[in-house]
Order: C-alpha cells, then sequence, then structure tokens
C-alpha cells in the first residue's frame, strides 16, 4: 500500500470489482473502509490496496489476489 499526503488531494473515491464508491468520510482509513465493503465483496479477503492520486483525486483500487486452490 501506498502512504498518500493528505495535502496532495481534496477528495477521495474507493473502487471495487467495477464498482466506484464515494469516500464515506475522512475519519475512516482505506482499511475500514475495506472492512465494511468486505460484507458486500467477500473476494476482498485477500486484497491489495492501490493508491493513487490524479487531478486532486485519491482513488483507492482494492484489488483481488488471484490465488490457487489446493
Amino acid at each position: 500500500m501506498t502512504s498518500t499526503n493528505q495535502e496532495q488531494y481534496q477528495k477521495r473515491v474507493f473502487q471495487c470489482e467495477g464498482h466506484t464508491f464515494a469516500d464515506p468520510g475522512a475519519e475512516f482509513s482505506a482499511e475500514q473502509v475495506r472492512q465494511h465493503l468486505l460484507q458486500y465483496f467477500p473476494s476482498l479477503a485477500h486484497s491489495t490496496t492501490e493508491e493513487k492520486v490524479q487531478d486532486g483525486v485519491l482513488t483507492v483500487t482494492f484489488r483481488k489476489q488471484v490465488t490457487r486452490k489446493g
């Protein structure tokens, strides 16, 4: 996970499995948002987090990790 300084962006959005979610509030960390989304997207249990700042918007993307069974 990349640490991002809040002064670099004015807004956050979260992306998961093709869906975009608005920021629930600055008091929630990306990990807390991931934990909340976990009840709707179980594949996030083993996901990675990517953060990217562009045009004043921090986009936090949760990507599921490809794992092998067996």
